[in-house]
Protein backbone atom coordinates (compact mmCIF):
# COMPACT_ATOMS: atom_id res chain seq x y z
CA UNK A 1 0.00 0.00 0.00
CA UNK A 2 3.03 1.92 1.03
CA UNK A 3 3.84 2.17 -2.86
CA UNK A 4 0.42 4.05 -4.54
CA UNK A 5 0.38 7.21 -4.65
CA UNK A 6 -0.78 9.23 -1.59
CA UNK A 7 -4.19 10.03 -3.19
CA UNK A 8 -5.07 6.39 -3.95
CA UNK A 9 -4.23 5.64 -0.12
CA UNK A 10 -6.41 8.37 1.33
CA UNK A 11 -9.29 7.04 -1.16
CA UNK A 12 -8.51 3.32 0.13
CA UNK A 13 -8.61 4.44 4.58
CA UNK A 14 -11.62 6.44 3.75
CA UNK A 15 -13.19 3.78 1.93
CA UNK A 16 -12.10 1.62 4.27
CA UNK A 17 -13.57 3.48 7.27
CA UNK A 18 -16.96 4.28 5.71
CA UNK A 19 -17.42 0.55 5.35
CA UNK A 20 -16.58 0.11 9.30
CA UNK A 21 -19.27 2.83 9.96
CA UNK A 22 -21.94 0.87 7.80
CA UNK A 23 -21.09 -2.29 9.90
CA UNK A 24 -21.17 -0.32 13.06
CA UNK A 25 -24.14 1.36 12.52
CA UNK A 26 -25.83 -1.91 11.13
CA UNK A 27 -25.02 -3.58 14.86
CA UNK A 28 -25.72 -0.88 17.06
CA UNK A 29 -29.18 -0.45 15.90
CA UNK A 30 -29.79 -3.71 16.45
CA UNK A 31 -28.92 -3.71 19.71
CA UNK A 32 -30.81 -0.46 20.55
CA UNK A 33 -34.00 -1.98 19.17
CA UNK A 34 -34.20 -4.77 21.78
CA UNK A 35 -36.00 -3.06 24.92
CA UNK A 36 -33.86 -1.35 27.61
CA UNK A 37 -30.67 -1.98 25.50
CA UNK A 38 -30.57 1.54 23.78
CA UNK A 39 -29.54 3.38 27.13
CA UNK A 40 -27.52 1.12 28.01
CA UNK A 41 -25.10 1.28 24.51
CA UNK A 42 -21.98 3.09 25.40
CA UNK A 43 -21.01 6.16 23.18
CA UNK A 44 -18.61 5.15 19.98
CA UNK A 45 -16.60 7.10 18.09
CA UNK A 46 -17.08 7.46 14.00
CA UNK A 47 -15.21 4.64 12.29
CA UNK A 48 -15.21 2.84 15.54
CA UNK A 49 -16.40 -1.04 15.13
CA UNK A 50 -18.66 -2.06 17.86
CA UNK A 51 -16.86 -4.87 18.87
CA UNK A 52 -14.24 -2.40 20.29
CA UNK A 53 -17.26 -1.93 22.78
CA UNK A 54 -18.17 -4.91 23.88
CA UNK A 55 -15.39 -5.02 26.97
CA UNK A 56 -17.16 -1.90 28.21
CA UNK A 57 -20.71 -3.39 27.83
CA UNK A 58 -22.31 -4.17 31.52
CA UNK A 59 -23.75 -7.36 32.71
CA UNK A 60 -27.59 -6.02 32.18
CA UNK A 61 -26.58 -5.11 28.54
CA UNK A 62 -25.07 -8.51 27.80
CA UNK A 63 -27.61 -10.32 28.91
CA UNK A 64 -30.16 -8.44 26.94
CA UNK A 65 -28.35 -9.17 24.15
CA UNK A 66 -28.00 -13.03 24.84
CA UNK A 67 -31.56 -13.09 25.53
CA UNK A 68 -32.81 -11.37 22.34
CA UNK A 69 -30.51 -12.52 20.14
CA UNK A 70 -28.21 -15.54 20.81
CA UNK A 71 -26.66 -15.46 17.26
CA UNK A 72 -25.02 -12.01 17.59
CA UNK A 73 -24.16 -13.06 21.16
CA UNK A 74 -22.05 -15.61 19.69
CA UNK A 75 -20.82 -12.87 17.18
CA UNK A 76 -19.50 -10.18 20.19
CA UNK A 77 -17.90 -13.69 22.29
CA UNK A 78 -20.20 -12.73 25.21
CA UNK A 79 -22.22 -15.90 24.79
CA UNK A 80 -22.96 -17.46 28.59
CA UNK A 81 -24.70 -20.78 27.14
CA UNK A 82 -28.10 -19.34 28.31
CA UNK A 83 -29.63 -20.44 25.43
CA UNK A 84 -28.64 -23.90 25.10
CA UNK A 85 -29.02 -24.03 29.07
CA UNK A 86 -32.56 -22.98 28.54
CA UNK A 87 -33.26 -25.74 26.12
CA UNK A 88 -31.77 -28.56 28.05
CA UNK A 89 -34.23 -27.96 30.71
CA UNK A 90 -37.08 -27.62 28.38
CA UNK A 91 -35.71 -31.35 27.46
CA UNK A 92 -35.53 -32.58 30.23
CA UNK A 93 -39.49 -31.07 31.65
CA UNK A 94 -40.96 -32.18 28.44
CA UNK A 95 -39.32 -35.91 29.75
CA UNK A 96 -40.40 -35.72 32.96
CA UNK A 97 -44.43 -34.72 31.68
CA UNK A 98 -44.38 -37.35 29.14
CA UNK A 99 -42.87 -39.92 31.93
CA UNK A 100 -45.65 -38.59 34.29
CA UNK A 101 -48.38 -39.19 31.58
CA UNK A 102 -46.87 -42.42 30.35
CA UNK A 103 -47.15 -43.51 34.86
CA UNK A 104 -50.28 -42.11 35.14
CA UNK A 105 -52.06 -44.10 32.14
CA UNK A 106 -50.81 -47.11 33.64
CA UNK A 107 -51.91 -46.18 36.73
CA UNK A 108 -55.45 -45.76 35.65
CA UNK A 109 -55.80 -48.82 33.34
CA UNK A 110 -54.43 -50.68 36.73
CA UNK A 111 -57.79 -49.17 38.75
CA UNK A 112 -59.94 -49.89 35.80
CA UNK A 113 -59.17 -53.50 35.94
CA UNK A 114 -59.37 -53.37 39.46
CA UNK A 115 -62.94 -52.16 39.68
CA UNK A 116 -63.82 -54.34 36.89
CA UNK A 117 -62.55 -57.41 39.13
CA UNK A 118 -64.53 -55.76 42.32
CA UNK A 119 -67.75 -55.79 40.14
CA UNK A 120 -67.28 -59.27 39.12
CA UNK A 121 -66.24 -60.10 42.34
CA UNK A 122 -69.36 -58.17 44.21
CA UNK A 123 -71.90 -59.93 41.51
CA UNK A 124 -70.41 -63.33 41.95
CA UNK A 125 -71.48 -63.14 45.96
CA UNK A 126 -67.87 -62.44 46.98
CA UNK A 127 -66.26 -59.76 49.64
CA UNK A 128 -63.88 -57.52 47.32
CA UNK A 129 -61.88 -56.82 50.59
CA UNK A 130 -61.29 -60.40 51.59
CA UNK A 131 -62.35 -62.88 49.06
CA UNK A 132 -64.77 -64.80 50.36
CA UNK A 133 -68.13 -65.31 49.66
CA UNK A 134 -70.50 -63.20 51.36
CA UNK A 135 -72.51 -65.29 54.03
Amino acid sequence: MEDLPLEERLNRSFDQQEKTEEKALELEKLIKSYSGAAPLMPKRKYGQPVEELVPSFGITLRSIIESENPRLAAYLNISTGYHKRLAEETRRRQEYIDNFKLKTEALQQRNAEERLRREKNILRGINPNTGRPFI
